[in-house]
């Protein structure tokens, strides 16, 4: 009983001091540089995100819940996202947030992120024994959807994406870096994909 008390303070002390990330809303300059002014339309966006600001617990890889808590980290993302979306959508186009026109809805449907070991078990144990450090992996993953309506006609694109980076552990201010730095580049391939999309509906 007393070790079962033990383990629930220690998972909650975890959990209440989690870190949070600092989170990079800067846009990619190459989709920048390739970013084509649209003048003539005009066009509403709008965000929806089913993702909650706040505590996160990374998965194992396959998005696998830990048995034990692993300890996690706070975010913004849905915050930044949505940010980082209307200021790319401001610099494509000159006529943004005027109604009449074209309708351009994200949805933020699912975010979250895995981490884990690099390499299989064998390898992990011949590295130890080599005197190696053990490396790991972070990787951030997005699930959106993109709705933009446009002369009475609406075009879907569902978006799944993901970015990973190696740390040297799975705590610490490397680790928390690294998923600043996953989060950043996986909400940039999704405003790649996003600019794709529009490039394709003559947008």
């Amino acid at each position: 009983m007393k070790k079962v008390i033990t383990i629930s303070v220690l998972s909650f002390f975890i959990i209440s001091c989690a870190p949070t990330l600092v989170m990079d809303s800067s846009i990619n300059e190459f989709l920048l540089m390739g970013i084509k002014t649209n003048s003539k339309d005009n066009v509403v966006f709008n965000f929806k995100s089913n993702v909650v600001d706040g505590k996160h617990m990374p998965f194992k890889k396959g998005k696998i819940p830990y048995t034990l808590n692993p300890g996690g980290f706070k975010h913004t993302e849905s915050y930044t996202l949505n940010r980082m979306t209307q200021e790319f959508l401001s610099m494509r186009f000159l006529n943004l947030e005027k109604p009449g026109g074209v309708v351009i809805n994200l949805i933020l449907n699912d975010f979250w992120v895995e981490q884990g070991s690099v390499g299989s078990v064998g390898e992990q144990v011949g590295e130890f024994l080599l005197g190696g450090v053990s490396k790991f992996e972070v990787e951030a993953h997005i699930d959106a959807s993109i709705t933009v309506t446009k002369d009475g006609k609406t075009e879907t694109k569902i978006i799944k994406t993901s970015h990973s980076e190696q740390t040297d552990g799975l705590i610490g201010a490397i680790w928390e870096k690294q998923i600043s730095v996953c989060i950043s580049k996986v909400n940039n391939k999704l405003l790649m994909a996003m600019s794709q999309f529009l490039e394709t509906l003559g947008l």
